[in-house]
């Protein structure tokens, strides 16, 4: 399996010759320098950007309409939209965000493995839900990030519910391309198109308790996390035991609260077409209800506690 992984590739190719396969060593060896190449390539790319225009800024004449404040000259100018820019501009520039794009990205197609080297095609299926899992869980610590910067937050009077709403944008915006992908992609892998249905609907659930469940998590208990010129896959000292805790409850909640649509989902690969149907029709019944009671609880417990969470993240940061 993992020997036509990019990071197996190499390794598996003198293997291959010794076991009489000599076509297929050089073609593994072949490919393993197209992905060292492609990766040279791509990191001289990035390095050159990074190192030629540090802030972002995008060069040459302006397009129409562009008045060079990025996202926040493209979102409406009210408090939920400025938070919403400064979040999408976070995770276009933060390494710390970065890091965590790629394991969301890298995670769910990592079940294309087993297809791709032979194995079954219905670990593909999987990839719906678990973007969706991870991409709703994703913003449960998500105010930690601010550190003492979150003082703008208190100083401008930002109210609860354009902090909670504004900080689901940038997910919810990547949700609404990888989750009908995956979806296709697994159902395009296995010949499956009735499940199609069942695999939006989980992903789409578990997107949207996972939003609800992060609105509340992250202003009542947020807990260290790297500092902006840290390692992103660091951990503080002695953050390890809170950490756990507070991602096992949060993702465990997220898990429970979709048990419903897992077991309509199952239904639906067992055959009964409708219930891939009513899995959907759940997940945007139950998901909505989940983002609503989430962000209006989340709001309330943000605006009772902006002076305890500014003070915590002063300590933690």
């Amino acid at each position: 399996m993992l020997g036509w992984t990019p990071l197996g590739l190499a390794w598996s190719a003198p293997a291959d010759v010794a076991g009489g396969a000599i076509g297929l060593g050089p073609v593994r060896l072949a490919l393993s320098v197209v992905v060292l190449v492609g990766a040279l390539v791509t990191w001289g790319a990035l390095l050159r950007g990074a190192l030629e225009n540090p802030l972002g800024a995008t060069p040459g004449p302006a397009a129409p309409g562009d008045t060079g404040m990025g996202w926040f000259g493209r979102l409406p100018a009210t408090p939920a939209g400025a938070v919403a820019a400064r979040s999408i501009t976070s995770w276009r520039r933060d390494p710390r965000y970065l890091s965590s794009v790629a394991l969301m990205l890298l995670l769910p197609l990592g079940l294309l493995l087993p297809p791709l080297s032979g194995g079954s095609s219905l670990w593909s299926l999987a990839m719906a839900p678990a973007a969706g899992f991870l991409l709703g869980w994703s913003t449960h610590n998500d105010i930690a990030y601010d550190g003492t910067a979150f003082w703008m937050h208190v100083a401008a009077g930002v109210s609860g519910r354009a902090d909670r709403l504004g900080r689901l944008t940038p997910t919810g915006m990547a949700a609404s391309v990888l989750l009908p992908a995956y979806a296709s992609l697994g159902c395009a892998l296995t010949g499956r198109w009735a499940l199609w249905p069942a695999l939006f609907g989980i992903g789409l659930g578990f997107l949207l308790t996972g939003f609800g469940v992060a609105s509340v998590m992250s202003a009542l208990r947020p807990y260290p996390v790297p500092g902006p010129d840290e390692n992103p896959f660091g951990a503080p000292p002695g953050s390890s035991a809170l950490t756990v805790v507070v991602q096992a409850l949060a993702g465990t909640t997220v898990f429970l609260m979709n048990l419903p649509l897992m077991g309509a989902g199952i239904g639906s690969y067992l055959g009964r077409v409708w219930m891939g149907w009513l899995c959907l029709g759940l997940a945007v019944t139950l998901g909505s209800a989940a983002v609503l009671l989430g962000t209006w609880w989340g709001a309330r417990i943000y605006e009772r506690r902006t002076p305890e969470l500014l003070a915590e993240l002063s300590r933690i940061s």
